[in-house]
Order: structure tokens, then sequence, then C-alpha cells
């Protein structure tokens, strides 16, 4: 499968799959394409969700995230819900087909 590529705050990335290992949430972090530092990570651990759902970490530096993981074709458009993380409510999306296949081929659940 080829990376799933992400366009965010002015980097080119690439998506990386793995879980949280409390929940199992999947957790989803970026890095550059080109030198494969670390940029953000793009979820936040929550209570546990419905498989194929992430909570997406959108203030902050991560501000521009939802947009970014839409265009990647990582997550739907829609947000299914809102769970606390701390003093922030994290909007919750259902991951593509594409993405919910990489998750599955790299740390199937």
């Amino acid at each position: 499968m080829n990376p799933m590529k992400v366009r965010f705050a002015g980097a080119d990335c690439v998506a990386s799959f793995d879980r949280y290992t409390s929940t199992m949430n999947v957790a989803i972090q970026l890095f550059d394409a080109v030198d494969g530092v670390p940029v953000c990570t793009a979820t936040v651990n929550v209570d546990p969700l419905e498989d194929g759902m992430c909570a997406v970490k959108n203030w902050s530096e991560n501000d521009g995230m939802e947009e970014a993981l839409i265009s990647a074709g990582i997550i739907e458009s829609e947000v299914c819900d809102y769970q606390r993380s701390g003093y922030i409510s994290a909007p919750v999306y259902r991951l593509t087909e594409a993405a919910r296949e990489a998750v599955q081929a790299t740390v199937p659940r």
C-alpha cells in the first residue's frame, strides 16, 4: 500500500498509523515526506471509540488538521461526535476506506 500523503502547515507529510495501547483507538502521526522528521501527532486518545473512528487534535499547533486529513482522504468530512480530552472537546471522525485499510495493514485490532 502506498503511503498516505498529507499537506499540513506548509509541509509535505506522510501519515503513519498506530493504536493507543490503553484504548486501541487509531493514532495518526505525520512525518516529513523528505527526511522523515516527526511533524505532529494528528489525533488524541479519548475513551474507546468504535473501530474505524479517530479523535482529531485540532487545537493549538494542530489548527487546520481536520482540513488537511479530509483533503488527504484520511477522514470523512462529517464530524460524528465530540469526546472530552482534558478541557477540550475533540471531534471524532470516521476514517475513509483507504485509511481503514492502511490501519488494518499496519496495526490490526
